[in-house]
Parts: C-alpha cells; sequence; structure tokens
C-alpha cells in the first residue's frame, strides 16, 4: 500500500488537500479511469513513466505460468477465491514470517482422489469465478458493482441468452458426467472440493436468470436435475422452493406443484 501511495505521489494524485477516503477512491480507481480520446489514463507516457521509475523493469507473464500460479494458490486454499490477503499469507508463511500449528496426523487422506479430479476442481472454480464475464460480456464493470452470489446484479438487457444455453449445457453435462463412484468412502463434505459441485452452483446462478427471463420452463428442468445429482446439499431446501414456486405460481401446473410437496417432504 505504501508503494501505490508514493505512485500516486508520483503521478500528482495527492498534490490537493483531500481527505483519506478521497484519496483512496482515486487510488482504487485509477486503472479505470480514461483520458479525452477514452485510452486508459494507466496507458499514458507520465504515468508508465512513474510506475517505471518506483517499480523498476517488469516483465508480463505467460498464461501458462499464471495458470499454474493459480493452481498453486488453489492448493493453499481450496474453497477461496484469490485475492490480495490470501496471496501475502502464502509469502508470510513461505518466509517464515507467519508459522501455523503442527499437527501430527494419524490417518491422511487426499481430498482429491487424483491430479486429474484437482484440475478440473480448479477448472471450475476458475469458470465460475469468470461467470459473469461469461454470460454477460457487454456489461462494463466499472459502471455495474458485481457479485459473484447475486445473478440479479446484471441487467436484463445485459444478459447474453445465447451464451446463457451454452453455459448451461456445459455445466449440466459436467454434472452428469461426475462419477459418483469417485466419492465411495471419502467424507460427504469432501464433495465441495469436486467439479461436479462448483457447477451445480453454476446452474444455481443461472437458474435465478431464467426465472428473470420468465423462462419458467427451462428453470423447472434445470432444478429437477440438480436435485436428482445429490450435490450442494445445503441448497436442497431453496431449490425445492424454487421448484414448487415456479411450477405453481407460473407454468400454473397446481397437481404438480402438490405432489413435488409431498416429495420434498418424503
Amino acid at each position: 500500500m505504501d508503494l501505490v501511495k508514493k505512485f500516486a505521489a508520483k503521478v500528482g494524485l495527492n498534490k490537493r488537500k483531500s481527505s483519506s477516503l478521497t484519496r483512496t477512491v482515486l487510488l482504487t480507481h485509477l486503472t479505470n479511469q480514461r483520458q479525452l480520446f477514452g485510452e486508459k489514463l494507466i496507458n499514458s507516457p507520465h504515468v508508465r513513466k512513474a510506475f517505471h521509475s518506483i517499480c523498476g523493469e517488469w516483465i508480463k507473464l505467460s498464461e501458462g505460468m499464471l495458470g499454474l500460479s493459480h493452481r498453486l494458490f488453489r492448493l493453499y486454499f481450496l474453497d477461496r477465491y484469490e485475492d490480495e490477503q490470501s496471496t501475502s499469507l502464502i509469502t508470510m508463511e513461505n518466509i517464515g514470517i507467519v508459522k501455523y500449528q503442527e499437527y501430527t496426523l494419524h490417518d491422511v487422506l487426499s481430498v482429491f482422489p487424483s491430479r486429474e479430479a484437482f484440475i478440473q476442481y480448479h477448472e471450475a472454480c476458475e469458470f465460475y469465478t469468470n461467470l459473469y464475464s461469461h454470460l454477460a460480456p457487454r456489461l462494463d464493470p466499472s459502471k455495474y458493482r458485481i457479485d459473484l452470489v447475486e445473478a440479479q446484479s446484471i441487467p436484463k438487457e445485459m444478459i447474453d441468452r445465447e451464451r446463457l444455453d451454452e453455459i448451461l449445457q456445459k455445466a449440466r453435462r459436467e454434472i452428469k458426467s461426475m462419477r459418483q463412484s469417485s466419492m465411495e468412502g471419502m467424507p460427504p463434505f469432501f464433495a465441495a472440493f469436486t467439479s461436479g459441485y462448483i457447477y451445480a452452483k453454476v446452474c444455481h446462478q443461472c437458474v435465478k436468470l431464467l426465472e428473470r427471463l420468465k423462462e419458467y420452463k427451462m428453470a423447472v428442468e434445470v432444478l429437477k436435475e440438480l436435485l436428482d445429482s445429490g450435490l450442494a446439499k445445503g441448497k436442497r431446501g431453496s431449490w425445492w422452493n424454487r421448484l414448487i414456486l415456479d411450477t405453481s405460481n407460473h407454468l400454473k401446473e397446481h397437481r404438480g406443484a402438490y405432489l413435488l410437496c409431498l416429495g420434498a417432504l418424503d
């Protein structure tokens, strides 16, 4: 953070007497600021020269190297997305600044049955992380605050219907291809670290979008598949609730909704 403040002083962000909050906002949005003719401010020679004088030479990592870095991060934090705080913890542990409690392990059990299972899980997490960029490629992140847990934050007019179908097909295919035998003998909570679990979360978000688009028949079909998959058991109550409401209120199939209620209680 000190380096960022020094950089801001170099390019003249702190010449005016402004509050700490104002300076923070300026620093946060520095990379999104644009010049008069639309080019990003960060690409201007003045900013690049200031950055170079402070940080020195830098290199651009290849896609393959970035992918490897993300996989290493995933091995440290299986259920978290990469952020500055988590990355700092890895670095501090490696150089000995932070030390964690050591335990004697009597029975070691790997979360992933194979290397391929871990790679599939990592790829599914990356896909889920970038889900909204696939669903709404025309969406400008600087104008809309997109939260991964709420599909309602995407404006309806920004949703790409063809992309939505493609994503649903991929997620549903991956869920069906997941072999239940791969989880035999494993603790139930290990299911959260499978690609099928992540793709079930993808379908969960897509169902919300289908309902917003009034595609209730498709939403009901996907919800039934999710309930049959046996994945993400913590969301089953929500899926039953949405399935019954869509069937009764929107499709007007009251008899079918009644039978679903009995199935949910069974």
